[in-house]
């Protein structure tokens, strides 16, 4: 008689805030940022879009394209330095040059989206850390 054991191992990149684990789709290709969550349904509440970029800088992220609301983070290396509750989806015909544009309060090397309300739902605090593992 043979026995089989088989491990299922997720090799998705994930990001931690406050034990709360989500998986990301990563973004760093100048394409893969401009689009974004863009066109998406929704978001589960373990998953989530980081941007990372090549050293910190002044960004401004809108919600061009998007199907609902989120929070954002932006990330200074591994803390959280400020955030954005509940960003609104804009309408179908809103023009771009229309659309909010958002904002940090100071230069950032990586932004993460994630589903509108779980800032405060789970306490997340500027000055939190946040653990990535994309390798």
């Amino acid at each position: 008689m043979a026995y089989y054991s088989f491990a299922y191992f997720n090799n998705k990149p994930t990001v931690t805030i406050n034990g709360h684990v989500f998986e990301v789709d990563v973004a760093e290709e100048a394409d893969d940022i401009e689009r974004g969550l863009s066109g998406r349904k929704d978001l589960a509440d373990d998953q989530a879009m980081l941007f990372i970029f090549p050293r910190k800088q002044e960004l401004a992220f809108w919600m061009h394209g998007m199907n609902f609301n989120v929070d954002l983070l932006w990330i200074d290396g591994n803390k959280v330095l400020d955030y954005e509750k509940n960003m609104p989806a804009p309408g179908d015909n809103t023009a771009i040059r229309d659309l909010p544009r958002f904002f940090p309060s100071q230069p950032v090397d990586k932004v993460l989206e994630i589903k509108a309300g779980l800032i405060d739902l789970l306490g997340i605090k500027i000055g939190d850390s946040v653990d990535i593992n994309i390798d």
